[in-house]
């Protein structure tokens, strides 16, 4: 039975990962142009957000207004639990 995965084939060599530039702290252009991409949509996607949040409290203080739920109640009224 093997101690790791890629131990089948005995070769102790290729058990290791290839070191890649990144891991020693250069950047590829490769990289710059992926952080950039994912900033761009991270942007979008917060922007997006924000709108779609604008309109909902807009449509949430109007719903809320025509209801009648920010009027002050009359404190001389009875309170009706069940309606017979």
């Amino acid at each position: 039975m093997a101690l790791f995965p890629n131990d089948s084939n005995g070769d102790s060599a290729s058990n290791f990962p290839q070191k890649t530039p990144e891991d020693f702290g250069i950047e590829t252009a490769r990289t710059k142009a992926v952080k950039r991409q994912a900033l761009n949509v991270f942007a979008i996607l917060v922007a997006i957000g924000l709108v779609l949040g604008a309109i909902m409290s807009i449509g949430v203080v109007k719903l809320i207004n025509k209801l009648g739920l920010t009027e002050k109640p009359d404190r001389n009224a009875p309170i009706e639990l069940f309606r017979k």
